[in-house]
């Protein structure tokens, strides 16, 4: 019971480990493929979090406070 406890306990930690000792490309595309790939990935993420925060803040639209537009 002790060994299949033992077992199991390091099936789990190699589950919870094998993502990041996974390929470091995919087939078929180089190093640079997969880092201009992340790089894009990233900065597609932060477009879009800026695009989420000025929709929640609303600062994408003018001041209406007063009757006049103010930019």
């Amino acid at each position: 019971m002790r060994l299949m406890k033992r077992f199991l306990l390091l099936a789990f930690v190699a589950a919870l480990f094998s993502p990041a000792l996974g390929c470091a490309s995919a087939v078929g595309a180089s190093a640079s493929d997969m880092k201009r790939q992340y790089k894009r990935t990233m900065l597609y993420d932060k477009q879009m979090f800026v695009d989420d925060f000025t929709l929640a803040t609303l600062t994408h639209r003018p001041l209406r406070t007063t009757r006049w537009v103010l930019d």
